[in-house]
């Protein structure tokens, strides 16, 4: 706070709240409203469907995706699991549920996993539509019915984020990843009529064969960490409308289950790069916002140090307003708890650790472990090794 050295302690205090209320506000902005696939009003989907599922030692995952993709009252007309080198019984447990299983044992060169595994499915697929689902998502009830009535009435290229299911207390370390990463698609802004997007969110895509097949489908972001994202470039570039909703009620996801190393190495690969891609100013505002949110925790903390009391009371009261305002955004996004967002210091400053940690990889071509692979995180515009 030395910006505020030469000024009297009752005027500093007074800017200092008003700046933290301004940033503050401008968070309510970014996830005004989050549409949801809707359980009626919208015309069914005309022709046929086919599931792509790029896969990795998924052989837990897959069978609560798959069961509940053949126990929906509008299952797909068939159902592709790409097996990517896995050295568990992924799939074998696909075959088991009525998959139709492609074996992939090497990718070629200039080539990342999951859009190699992606382009061979889509290959494969008979489908008029094509759904490109994560191995850890989940449908609920009606859930692939509705999502796929949305698709029908959009028009545009559809893409849905999973409602995210904390199961244990270090999972909610990605609260501020997820918030970022659905306001940086720009779809759910106050000022926005509808919610067009952006980007993708890779989890839950929804596209025409004959979309796909028009921008090159992932073969255009062959060498991309960030694939999904990149796709989203490609089709707008291209004249096309995304549409992103968010999927509580029809679709849901558990993130990183392996534990801390696992969501480490998850966010570190994808968080600066995806954010080079964020339009500017919605980056300028969701790093406003970010930047207000430290502000009022460093504060806080500032304030329960001695001879601070003066600051305690506004403080505190600003501490509260973020916790519930978090709260107010997680809820709708995933099963939160109400100690996350009181805690929110805590998943504040890893978001901050892993986002400078991501940058740091990408400047000196440093590599994570994903799934068992050496991944590298290129700079924007050059190409992907690992």
């Amino acid at each position: 706070m030395n910006w505020l050295s030469g000024v009297p302690h009752e005027t500093s205090t007074t800017i200092l709240v008003i700046y933290e209320l301004c940033l503050w506000l401008a968070g309510f902005l970014l996830l005004w409203r989050i549409p949801r696939p809707r359980a009626s009003g919208v015309p069914p989907l005309r022709g046929t469907v086919s599931v792509v599922i790029p896969a990795r030692n998924e052989e837990r995952s897959l069978p609560i995706l798959l069961d509940s993709l053949r126990h929906s009252s509008c299952a797909p007309d068939e159902i592709i699991v790409v097996d990517d080198c896995s050295d568990d019984a992924t799939a074998e447990t696909a075959r088991g549920r009525g998959a139709r299983v492609i074996r992939i044992s090497e990718r070629p060169e200039g080539w990342m996993g999951k859009p190699w595994a992606c382009w061979r499915g889509a290959a494969e697929a008979r489908g008029d539509t094509l759904v490109f689902l994560d191995a850890d998502t989940r449908l609920e009830d009606g859930g692939f019915g509705r999502i796929l009535g949305e698709y029908s009435a959009s028009g545009s290229v559809l893409s849905v984020a999973p409602y995210h299911q904390i199961m244990r207390p270090g999972e909610a370390l990605s609260l501020f990843f997820n918030i970022v990463t659905m306001a940086a698609t720009g779809a759910f802004t106050a000022w926005r009529k509808g919610p067009r997007a952006a980007m993708l969110f890779g989890p839950c895509i929804v596209i025409g064969r004959a979309t796909y097949d028009d921008i090159g489908g992932h073969a255009a972001v062959k060498d991309e960490v960030v694939e999904d994202v990149m796709l989203g470039r490609k089709l707008r570039s291209g004249g096309q409308t995304l549409t992103y909703l968010g999927g509580k009620g029809s679709i849901r996801f558990r993130m990183y289950p392996g534990g801390l190393k696992a969501l480490v190495d998850g966010w570190t690969r994808g968080i600066a790069r995806g954010a080079v891609d964020t339009p500017r100013p919605l980056l300028a505002l969701i790093v406003g916002w970010i930047a207000g949110l430290t502000t009022c925790a460093l504060g806080f903390l500032a304030a329960l140090l001695p001879g601070m009391a003066g600051l305690l009371v506004p403080q505190a009261a600003l501490y509260l307003l973020c916790a519930a305002q978090l709260y107010w955004m997680a809820r709708r996004i995933g099963s939160f708890g109400v100690l996350t967002a009181l805690l929110f210091p805590i998943p504040l400053f890893f978001f901050h650790f892993l986002y400078f940690r991501s940058r740091l990889f990408i400047r000196q071509g440093r590599k994570v472990i994903w799934k068992g692979r050496e991944l590298a995180i290129p700079r924007r515009g050059s190409a992907a090794r690992g």
